[in-house]
């Protein structure tokens, strides 16, 4: 599998644009509008970035869902002490009654040079923030596009996550 192709290339796209629900819906006529426009308000998704459990990039994630992966696995000693944490009373305060969870690899380990970060100041970064640096250089790669490309340009970043 190339870099530009995922096992999502046989999945037909549409590129249209929507109609607003202001405008009235025609039984004849299509939901979706076949003209081009240039709006300050069209956006692209030119790339992707991101880390699952089982998958540290787009293709793996696919290949997971693909094959119907599970894995979510019971939390290793070397991410913290369950039991230290464990409690089955749902009411505990300050415990956890999961012993199962779903874990990105190598949480430890990432290139802060790379985003100009000191040795020093990256020890304090939340493992969070530094998988956010880490997809967002992710997905400009993976969209073709440099720091240089996009130095002073209208260029934003917008990110989904949840826990």
């Amino acid at each position: 599998m190339s870099k530009r192709q995922t096992m999502t290339e046989n999945i037909p796209i549409k590129s249209k644009k929507m109609k607003t629900p202001e405008d009235s819906y025609d039984e004849k006529s299509d939901y979706y509008e076949n003209e081009e426009t240039d709006s300050d308000d069209d956006i692209a998704i030119v790339g992707v970035g991101c880390k699952f459990p089982g998958a540290d990039n787009i293709e793996e994630f696919w290949k997971v869902l693909y094959n119907g992966e599970n894995h979510v696995n019971e939390i290793p000693i070397d991410r913290w002490n369950v039991e230290a944490f464990h409690s089955e009373d749902l009411d505990s305060s300050g415990k956890t009654y999961a012993k199962h969870a779903g874990l990105v690899k190598n949480f430890t380990q990432w290139d802060n040079k790379c985003f100009g970060i000191n040795d020093t100041e990256a020890k304090e970064i939340d493992p969070q923030q530094r998988y956010v640096l880490e997809c967002v250089h992710m997905a400009l790669e993976d969209g073709g596009i440099t720091r240089k490309s996009i130095k002073g340009s209208d260029t934003g970043v917008f990110i989904g996550n949840f826990q």
